[in-house]
């Protein structure tokens, strides 16, 4: 009989795990950019960082799994670098060290954390590829290393001398950054091999071209490589066979130059983020290089940012998040920032549009 009504007890608390309980958001006080009275175009959703942000643990989970519900929680301590894919979204955590899983669709968040010839020591950014592999750089350990979809060691790209920070994909090719040879290495995923550099013969380039200390890489739709140059304060644009385009940025304290440039992502639109991690922000320039605006600062509250590493835009999890979209707005591509520190680990926002631009206009 006690059997009987812990089963279905578990079937009820199952059913309940799922209830969106986020029509208790106060979409109103949720910080938009830029501010009124300018028309908002990006909004904070909300942010994560333990498991408790989005099913916290109950009493009855402490009776059900006979444990504690600080045992039961499970935090974000240092992330890093964030992907997304099929609702999940997978964190970097340089302190864990491993993967910290969180699923949107089910509300749960889990870590990763693998032994054996898949350990990770120190894990900075990660990527996945179409076919679900996963592609983690570690900068103790000095290697990629891969794992399945189903999170099973695959393999890792060993090189004598470097230390890989970012990684993007290029069609059947890696681009790396390597932090330690100051160059960006690509590499065949295939064969597995070490091709060459990007861009090519990069150290006879002019120094207005030329990359001198590559952190972090992204792809545009069209094939455009953008490289966050760490050592020249500034971003590097190519084509995807090495010819240069532009460069803008440069040291500076005002909006379009940076002090820290780390993180890089380009949205559907071609508009290319840059997480500055001294300013504490994300700014924004469309594709000739020009700034467009900027969101976040210095910690202060909601929104704001706390040593922030890395960003990545998305246009499929929108559906995950339409509960916090101010009223009037539609919810396009999410954008993920983490931060290293601070209460809010991972942070989302939105590019938001007016669903009758004239009625905003009006008011």
């Amino acid at each position: 009989m006690k059997i009987t009504l812990i089963l279905i007890m578990i079937v009820l608390y199952m059913g309940c795990a799922g209830l969106n309980t986020n029509n208790l958001v106060d979409v109103d006080n949720l910080p938009v950019y830029p501010s009124p009275p300018d028309q908002p175009r990006i909004q904070y959703l909300r942010s994560i960082s333990s498991s408790s942000d989005i099913a916290p643990a109950t009493g009855f989970d402490q009776y059900l799994f006979g444990r504690s519900l600080l045992e039961l929680e499970v935090g974000i301590e240092k992330p890093y670098g964030v992907a997304f894919r099929n609702g999940k979204v997978y964190i970097c955590d340089t302190m864990l060290p491993g993967l910290v899983i969180l699923d949107l669709q089910e509300k749960t968040m889990r870590t990763f954390r693998p032994m054996g010839r898949g350990v990770l020591r120190k894990p900075i950014n990660v990527v996945i590829d179409t076919n679900g592999d996963i592609y983690v750089t570690d900068t103790e350990r000095q290697q990629v290393v891969v794992y399945s979809e189903d999170l099973d060691y695959k393999y890792a790209l060993t090189s004598e001398s470097w230390k890989p920070i970012d990684i993007a994909i290029l069609g059947d090719s890696l681009l790396i950054t390597d932090y330690l040879d100051k160059n960006v290495e690509v590499w065949s995923k295939k064969g597995k091999k070490y091709l060459g550099e990007f861009p090519p013969n990069n150290v006879d380039l002019p120094d207005s071209q030329r990359v001198f200390v590559p952190y972090a890489v992204t792809i545009s739709q069209n094939g455009h490589i953008y490289i966050s140059d760490f050592g020249q304060f500034r971003i590097q644009e190519f084509d995807r066979r090495g010819n240069y385009i532009r460069s803008f940025g440069g040291i500076g304290t005002n909006i379009g130059s940076f002090a820290r440039p780390k993180g890089i992502a380009v949205g559907q639109d071609s508009v290319l983020y840059v997480v500055d991690s001294a300013f504490e922000n994300v700014q924004l320039f469309d594709s000739k290089g020009r700034l467009l605006m900027f969101f976040g600062g210095s910690y202060q509250g909601i929104g704001d940012m706390y040593l922030p590493a890395q960003v990545i835009v998305d246009n499929t999890g929108s559906q995950y998040f339409t509960d916090y979209v101010l009223p009037g707005y539609k919810l396009g591509e999410i954008i993920i920032v983490t931060n290293q520190y601070g209460p809010d680990k991972i942070s989302f926002y939105g590019k938001i549009t007016p669903i009758n631009p004239s009625a905003v206009e009006g008011e």
